[in-house]
């Protein structure tokens, strides 16, 4: 197990280019933070991380491209409601952890089945966070979830939110 992490960081694969420190909680913590990240960088960025033994160290380097390694969490399903005696409404949040949503929007992407089914149906990628889904099954209960990825489509869908289960019952 390694004593000691040292972290540090540089866009560019220039070897001129400024290094700076990731920031670490305590050297022993095998995370740390990039205080000058620019997280839909096209620009080449290189990681090195030296892991510290007791009998010497370890040099490993991660070169990234951030546009590519971007994924969201899965957002969040905030309510499922019957408009129509065919048709639910389905809301939900961006993920709490995504930065400026208005700034730099996500697109989701919705699925939904019948909980019996083993297959869903699925929406085309929208940044709407409201949703209208057919569901002219009555009296069925319906299993739906949600995904994000960057609008430009950049880096990797987020996983499938939790399965949010929805009754059907008569529309009033």
């Amino acid at each position: 197990m390694p004593t000691e992490f040292i972290a540090t960081y540089r866009v560019g694969l220039d070897h001129s280019a400024e290094t700076k420190t990731c920031i670490q909680p305590t050297p022993i913590t095998p995370r740390c933070t990039m205080n000058e990240f620019v997280p839909l960088s096209h620009e080449h960025h290189l990681l090195n991380v030296t892991a510290i033994y007791p009998d010497g160290i370890t040099t490993t380097l991660f070169p990234f491209v951030p546009e590519d390694i971007i994924k969201p969490d899965p957002p969040v399903i905030f309510r499922v409601s019957t408009v129509s005696e065919n048709e639910l409404e389905v809301q939900w949040f961006a993920p709490r952890s995504w930065p400026y949503p208005e700034d730099i929007p996500l697109k989701y992407q919705l699925r939904y089945k019948p909980c019996k089914s083993k297959d869903f149906r699925q929406g085309d990628p929208t940044e709407a966070t409201t949703l209208r889904i057919k569901a002219t099954l009555r009296k069925r209960t319906y299993c739906i979830q949600v995904n994000a990825q960057h609008h430009l489509g950049y880096g990797k869908p987020s996983e499938w939110s939790p399965t949010t289960v929805f009754p059907v019952t008569p529309f009033k």
